[in-house]
């Protein structure tokens, strides 16, 4: 089995690459067919995933960095049959190691990926963009999550501020979702907006805050905005937040941290296999944390293959 490892050395305040002088002498010793992939800037992982995939040999693709790298490689990869994913968590946030309770110990975790231990099925979203009058073609394949309005928005200013880098050296890295949250919360002004989900139900959405769809449960470095969500059961769940003062929504993020948002006015959950966003004011978008142009028409949907990965 050939193992390929798709290194990003910037993840984390440049930790990734101290992982390499840890991981290599395992790999040398333990694998007989092996390639390291050193990422270098944005879409390079993408790159490297649909090089890797174009040819149909079985191999294990192995992910070492964090969230936006994952995303990366799993928006490159040109099939899913003969490949087995993998990740080594080293980023900020790491909300898929974390939904799949993947251990942060490097060793550990290594050995688990080379024994190939234990091995799931798991569901990838797919999000695409548009207008009112249809969809484009632009479309973003997601593991964790999309969001669209406020978490969006921290995801937005998180990926171009400084704050996430210094705090990272700190080992403080999550401290600039909290404290974003915080301060996003106050400022967020979205409108209305109509939701369609897959069964034909329309929602009108009035003081629109914001709608997570999860694959897994966890997104923004550790909030539980759906602890229900699975990965393997063909559904989106949906946590939608509207129609409430931005001071009791400041009250519920901490009760995020646990799930216990889940029951209280203004917090509606959903599940589903896909979902039309309508909204007359331009949102923000995000897929697994990664940002792109703001947009008025969104759907989010599950794809109905699977990919191989080890847990």
């Amino acid at each position: 089995m050939q193992y390929h490892f798709i290194v990003n050395p910037n993840a984390k305040s440049r930790s990734g690459r101290s992982v390499l002088s840890i991981i290599k002498p395992i790999v040398e010793e333990k694998i007989d067919e092996y390639e390291f992939h050193e990422t270098s800037g944005p879409g390079d992982a993408t790159e490297i995933a649909m090089m890797l995939t174009q040819n149909p040999l079985e191999k294990v693709v192995v992910v070492i960095g964090g969230d936006g790298t994952l995303n990366e490689v799993i928006n490159g990869l040109v099939n899913y049959d003969n490949i087995t994913l993998a990740v080594i968590p080293m980023g900020t946030g790491n909300d898929f190691a974390r939904g799949l309770k993947i251990s942060k110990r490097i060793k550990k975790t290594l050995n688990r990926i080379i024994k190939m231990e234990k091995i799931i099925k798991v569901n990838i979203g797919l999000t695409q963009f548009g207008n009112d009058d249809g969809l484009d073609y632009e479309t973003y394949r997601f593991l964790v999550s999309s969001g669209v309005g406020y978490d969006a928005r921290i995801c937005e200013i998180n990926n171009s501020s400084n704050t996430k880098s210094f705090l990272n050296k700190l080992n403080l890295g999550k401290l600039s979702y909290a404290y974003l949250g915080i301060t996003q919360m106050m400022n967020s002004k979205y409108g209305d907006v109509t939701i369609e989900l897959d069964d034909g139900t329309d929602v009108f959405v009035k003081d629109f805050i914001f709608c997570s769809a999860h694959n897994l449960p966890y997104e923004g470095g550790g909030f539980l905005f759906a602890p229900n969500a699975l990965c393997d059961d063909g559904y989106l769940d949906l946590c939608v937040v509207n129609n409430i003062s931005r001071f009791k929504a400041l009250l519920l993020l901490p009760l995020a941290l646990k799930g216990k948002h889940i029951g209280h006015g203004g917090v509606n959950v959903y599940r589903c296999k896909s979902v039309l966003i309508n909204s007359k004011r331009r949102l923000s978008v995000h897929t697994d944390g990664e940002t792109y142009d703001r947009q008025n028409y969104i759907k989010i949907s599950i794809l109905p293959k699977r990919i191989k990965m080890i847990v």
